[in-house]
């Protein structure tokens, strides 16, 4: 919140809607090899407030683990990118 007083303009990106997740999550994970069988595309549309940014930064950590990428990583990761923003793991800030 402190931080935030610095900016004098704020932005807020809204999430996107579950057809824009899914064309994005396309775009940025078009390399992975095996198919985005339904299961795992629903497990996906299942995962609430997730922005472009969040598949950026997992798009971005992805990219080292090479072929051994798979869907149901990627999942497991966003869920992970969306916990975080949301402050599950937050904890006390300060000096």
């Amino acid at each position: 919140e402190a931080a935030m007083r610095r900016f004098a303009f704020k932005v807020k990106f809204l999430p996107l809607t579950p057809d824009g997740m899914l064309r994005l999550y396309r775009q940025y994970f078009a390399a992975i090899k095996e198919p985005l069988v339904p299961e795992v595309a629903s497990r996906l549309s299942g995962i609430h407030n997730i922005c472009p940014g969040d598949i950026k930064a997992v798009w971005q950590r992805s990219r080292f683990l090479g072929n051994n990428l798979t869907h149901c990583n990627v999942v497991q990761e966003l869920k992970k990118e969306v916990a975080f923003k949301r402050g599950a793991n937050r904890g006390p800030m300060g000096f």
